[in-house]
């Protein structure tokens, strides 16, 4: 009974050194993928009408240099969080 036990540990053991492996890196850089910073804006009027003057300014400080992307240019960051809504 013990040889057919001690195979349950070791199974565990691996299984958490495989997910740690994956964690360290394959979630850290698809992060940097997702979060690096844009040269690019896409404006969604529907949400802005509700902004304050404060929050409007602000917006318009951000997009300050950067170029508009119309609904052809979607990039790959914004269709993945297109999907999860």
């Amino acid at each position: 009974m013990g040889k057919y036990l001690s195979y349950i540990p070791i199974t565990v053991f691996i299984t958490l050194v495989a997910v740690l492996f994956l964690s360290l890196t394959l979630s850290s850089a698809l992060f940097l993928l997702i979060a690096k910073n844009k040269n690019t804006y896409r404006k969604d009027p529907k949400l802005e009408e509700n902004f304050r003057e404060r929050e409007k300014n602000f917006l318009e400080e951000e997009r300050y240099g950067k170029e508009e992307l119309k609904d052809s240019k979607v990039s790959l960051r914004e269709r993945f969080l297109l999907i999860l809504e």
